[in-house]
């Protein structure tokens, strides 16, 4: 899998395939704009994104960490995972991050399994969350 920096083409690329229909129906996918900064990046396999993730820095040391995964996900299911860990771990080590948080939708369980295998712990739920009124859960990775 090729990595390239991130550009929010790719996203709504991503997202146009996205892998779970949990996820719901976005009406705003202006998030996906957001995220074209330095610490975010793109597995691409067969010339199309798979994968888009990457870290948002809240203040020094505390980042969110995103990932958007396509259906072609399946397709490489072992690299994808290799990758995203590969790059969780240089993105933390590159920022000196000792708090890495995410939220997980509460019944993507899929997702809360990944996170685990990132290393990370749950550490709650967060009542409504998004736009749709979801639950979700809070994981982390403290270093």
């Amino acid at each position: 899998m090729d990595i390239y920096p991130f550009i929010k083409e790719h996203g709504y690329l991503v997202f146009k395939n996205i892998n779970n229909s949990l996820i719901g129906h976005q009406n705003d996918l202006s998030f996906i704009d957001t995220l074209e900064i330095d610490d975010c990046y793109t597995g691409v396999k067969d010339g199309r994104p798979i994968i888009c993730g990457g870290v948002i820095r809240l203040w020094q040391g505390c980042y969110e960490g995103w990932v958007l995964g396509s259906s072609f996900i399946n397709l490489y299911p072992v690299e994808v995972a290799r990758t995203i860990r590969k790059e969780t771990d240089r993105l933390i080590k590159k920022n000196k991050i000792h708090r890495l948080q995410t939220a997980v939708l509460s019944n993507f369980i899929e997702g809360h399994r990944f996170a685990k295998f990132l290393g990370m712990k749950e550490e709650g739920i967060m009542r409504k969350y998004d736009y749709m009124e979801q639950d979700y859960i809070r994981f982390a990775r403290v270093m």
